[in-house]
């Protein structure tokens, strides 16, 4: 069975009678002061609501409902989390001993890494130097 709600997600039928929907938010009518002496043409009232109302086509927002059950066979289901852990010294210290493996093995591999590197620059320049001599005696600088 599903459920219809207002544009906040509250059954219309839970909601007081005095109040009105704007923006998902619940917002009591305000209280004005009355308008009655005041001449039609001086009466600011009428500019603002011109003003205030969209151009378009006019949504009537207690009008406008969805349907909340549409979304919810996309999301994945709710795993809830344990209400109590074990022992969580050794769930810290299993986690701790993880991490430190983790960051062993990482160091390792940079210090492998680093190594095959320098060892890599260290051949080019031995080839670069090689090929240098090679050319120095092919064509001696002038004297």
């Amino acid at each position: 069975m599903q459920r219809r709600v207002g544009l906040i997600g509250f059954p219309k039928e839970t909601l007081p009678p005095d109040t009105r929907y704007k923006e998902k938010t619940l917002i009591p009518p305000k209280r004005q002061a009355s308008d009655e002496g005041v001449p039609e043409e001086d009466d600011e009232d009428v500019d603002v609501e011109a003003e205030d109302e969209p151009k378009g086509k006019e949504v009537d927002a207690e009008a406008k409902e969805f349907d909340v059950d549409v979304d919810l066979a996309d999301d994945p289901p709710f795993i809830s989390s344990p209400t109590r852990v074990p022992n969580p010294t050794s769930s810290f210290d299993s986690q701790l001993t993880a991490f430190e493996e983790r960051m062993t093995a990482m160091h390792k591999a940079l210090k492998k890494f680093l190594q095959e590197s320098v060892i890599s620059i260290q051949e080019e320049q031995r080839k670069f130097f090689e090929e240098m001599r090679t050319f120095m005696a092919r064509f001696p600088p002038p004297s």
